[in-house]
């Protein structure tokens, strides 16, 4: 792993390798299990199910984009140059570039993105262990797997409008609602947000 966000207190965040998804996919799955059984997210054990296969099948594409939060105990000053395999994973996020949500919104929504645009790097997923949660951790992994990701590009995501912590942290970093989505078997509604190429 790369670290993503240098030194500091609490976790590290760090870029993920192909190797570091497949060795820790289960503390990942564990952290994902946690925070998508929670309200607003839950839509049913079934839906559940299909999350955590598409998640497994996710962390094997060698086209995704991942950060961890790793909690490395008892590290002192060494902490930004532990392994990251000796840290608990209680965060991730992560991302690839592709045509999904652009999709849906066409079909939905009529959207027409600007001639000659780039394809869009979709933000897929962001967790983090409710006892990490109010010391700006998910902000650290946003701003980590962001900055991986590169310029140049747009970036959307889709997330439920009920989940206000989710929302106001992608607000608060520059993104902004477009349209609202209904997706899946289920019909869950959720909002795609966009982040404009700076």
């Amino acid at each position: 792993m790369t670290d993503a966000a240098g030194p500091s207190r609490g976790p590290v965040v760090r870029v993920a390798s192909p190797a570091d998804l497949v060795r820790h996919r289960a503390a990942i799955e564990r952290v994902c299990d946690l925070v998508f059984r929670e309200a607003p997210w839950w839509s049913g054990q079934a839906e559940h199910d299909r999350f955590l296969a598409r998640l497994r099948q996710d962390l094997t594409d060698p086209s995704i984009l991942a950060v961890l939060a790793l909690d490395v105990r008892d590290a002192g000053d060494a902490l930004a140059d532990r392994d990251a395999r000796d840290g608990e994973v209680v965060g991730m996020a992560y991302g690839r570039v592709d045509d999904y949500v652009t999709g849906a919104l066409r079909e939905q929504a009529g959207f027409q993105g600007p001639e000659g645009e780039p394809s869009a790097f979709e933000f897929m997923e962001l967790a983090l262990d409710p006892a990490y949660r109010g010391a700006g951790l998910g902000g650290r992994l946003h701003d980590a797997l962001m900055g991986a990701a590169g310029e140049g590009r747009p970036g959307y995501l889709l997330t439920r409008p009920s989940a206000a912590p989710a929302v106001g942290l992608y607000r608060g970093r520059g993104w902004y609602p477009v349209a609202p989505l209904v997706l899946g078997p289920n019909r869950v509604e959720v909002t795609a947000f966009r982040l404009d190429p700076r």
